[in-house]
């Protein structure tokens, strides 16, 4: 279990953003490609609770290529549930989610740091929304 994990079971999601960020950015300057998936799957949980549904999906897109990639097998002590997933694909519609995780398996894993490291502060809005 890791910093990232410990403070988001306490509720203290703006802590473990800012965690799975750092485990993120430094896996990435370590090339230690085993670690990134799964933050990049709990920082697609946070999104989704923040609200930003086409991030999230984005997210978790990027975190199973990079995990096929590499062949490393999903986390069970990261806060992702079949529920998360369901939730925002019904939020966003069925067609907005799959494109969204679609563009998600597109990146490659230098994109996908970069997105996952962006400022989220950016207006999203959801394809269903417009």
């Amino acid at each position: 279990m890791n910093l990232g994990s410990v403070t988001y079971t306490q509720g203290d999601y703006a802590s473990s953003k800012s965690a799975f960020k750092e485990l993120v950015a430094l896996g990435s300057d370590m090339k230690i490609l085993g670690d990134i998936p799964g933050s990049l799957q709990c920082l697609a949980c946070l999104s989704m609770q923040d609200g930003k549904m086409t991030r999230a999906a984005r997210l978790w897109g990027a975190a199973e290529s990079l995990r096929r990639e590499a062949s490393i097998s999903p986390n069970s002590e990261q806060p992702l549930g079949e529920w998360s997933i369901a939730h925002a694909c019904e939020a966003l519609g069925e067609e907005a989610y799959s494109v969204a995780y679609a563009s998600g398996l597109a990146m490659s894993m230098e994109q996908a740091i970069v997105y996952a490291l962006e400022d989220e502060d950016r207006v999203e809005v959801s394809p269903k929304q417009e």
